[in-house]
């Protein structure tokens, strides 16, 4: 949404014409414009890394951090995210795989979407870049009783964050036990639901649900027995209540009859 918002405001539109007709000073004053609404975007969400803005050769002319405007400008017109943005024509929006950065000494996705100028054409790519080691620590931290825990998948199949692995650890060719491959295709399917599986020796059981606007799911998993033992004691639990609930009952209506 933000990509999609960013994308059509006339600020960008306007920035380009200053540059196209070499307006120095105009270009300038947008530049300003665009940090400062670079800066608003990234001061309301703790993902993401950096916005950018790249010119249609795939050069970096803005670049904005949470510590304000960067100067490191670099062309990344090779570059999978940018020639993917551009294919698609501003009709969509470029997610690229999770990619290990040295700079930020963890996982990064480029979310890219193609700026049409006032004629139609291909004047450059607006990039959000996700920090997605903070979607990774929020897989780890669903917990459920002592031994239960959540993974993320995409639509190919390929695990993206887990608590144990790193993101594409599995995929559907090394999967270790079938039934958890038929479980990671109900997941890539979009279905949403439960199913019990075998993963490491151990039977578990997952519920899981499908992320349509991108395309992933999310598991949450506990071992069977952990889970018989959490259903036995709300059980437990619901029997003691009924009990003390009838006691209740026959008393109130003893006294009342008396």
């Amino acid at each position: 949404m933000d990509l999609e918002t960013i994308s059509r405001l006339p600020v960008l539109e306007d920035y380009h014409i200053a540059r196209s007709f070499r307006l120095g000073a105009e270009a300038e004053f947008h530049n300003d414009n665009i940090v400062k609404l670079f800066m608003d975007f990234i001061s309301r969400t703790p993902y993401y890394y950096q916005i950018r803005y790249l010119d249609k050769k795939g050069r970096e002319l803005i670049k904005v951090a949470k510590k304000g405007a960067l100067t490191n400008l670099e062309n990344h017109g090779d570059r999978k995210f940018f020639k993917g943005a551009r294919r698609m024509e501003g009709k969509g929006i470029y997610i690229s795989d999770i990619l290990h950065s040295p700079l930020r000494k963890g996982f990064v996705v480029h979310c890219a979407k193609s700026f049409q100028s006032g004629w139609r054409e291909f004047a450059g790519v607006v990039v959000i870049d996700l920090d997605y080691e903070k979607i990774i620590h929020i897989v780890k931290n669903i917990r459920l009783g002592d031994r239960g825990y959540a993974f993320l998948i995409y639509q190919f199949g390929r695990n993206i964050a887990h608590p144990l692995f790193p993101p594409y650890r599995y995929n559907l060719d090394n999967y270790p036990d079938q039934s958890l491959k038929n479980l990671v295709l109900d997941m890539m399917a979009g279905d949403s639901g439960w199913k019990d599986y075998s993963f490491q020796g151990e039977k578990n059981v997952a519920a899981f649900a499908f992320i349509p606007i991108i395309g992933w799911s999310l598991a949450v998993t506990i071992p069977q027995v952990e889970f018989r033992k959490e259903a036995q004691a709300i059980k437990t639990r619901v029997l003691q209540v009924v009990f003390i609930t009838l006691i209740i009952t026959v008393a109130g209506v003893t006294l009342l009859f008396y």
